[in-house]
């Protein structure tokens, strides 16, 4: 079978309830799991009328516990918004407690509109590391790939360092510049 994966928003439509575009979801992803689909990416977006995906860690865990063999992960976490650390933490957590399923793509987009944002940033504002910056850390924090002269060698998440396998991590993103620090 060719491989095959699902980008899911949780849209939310006009007469909806969260709880039955959370539903939706769930099922959908169960569904994608009983036909054989790869992966099962759900996304972060923040202040959408039509959206009710904010939080893919979360969402993620949730459906790790109501799948079998379905990679689930984000598509993607906005890196932007958040410290490197705390989302390897996060998704190498999830990885453990899922039997290794989990996937995590990063967005360069900041998931929403301008006001979102800077409310987002606000407690960043003091040092503020770049994409690319932040990109590098995850990246390095995901396979502990730091000299012991580094602020962040011997930082301990669910993945210890004996352990080989890590979260494989994708770069999401519409731009040239984008597809160029993917490859």
């Amino acid at each position: 079978m060719l491989p095959v994966s699902i980008l899911d928003q949780t849209p939310i439509t006009k007469n909806q309830t969260s709880q039955e575009a959370l539903k939706q979801t769930i099922e959908l992803a169960q569904l994608a799991d009983q036909l054989g689909y790869t992966r099962y990416l759900v996304a972060e977006h923040h202040n959408l009328k039509d959206v009710i995906g904010t939080s893919p860690e979360i969402l993620t865990m949730h459906l790790l516990n109501q799948t079998k063999n379905l990679r689930i992960g984000s598509g993607g976490v906005m890196l932007q918004h958040y410290h490197p650390l705390k989302i390897i933490e996060q998704f190498h957590l999830m990885d453990e407690l899922s039997n290794h399923r989990v996937d995590l793509a990063v967005g360069k987009a900041p998931g929403g509109y301008p006001k979102v944002t800077e409310i987002l940033k606000e407690e960043l504002k003091e040092h503020y590391f770049s994409f690319d910056e932040k990109f590098e850390i995850l990246n390095r924090l995901n396979t502990q790939n730091f000299d012991n002269s580094s602020k962040y060698a011997g930082l301990k998440t669910a993945k210890r360092q004996s352990e080989t396998s890590s979260v494989p991590v994708y770069l999401l993103g519409t731009s040239l510049n984008s597809v160029i620090q993917a490859a």
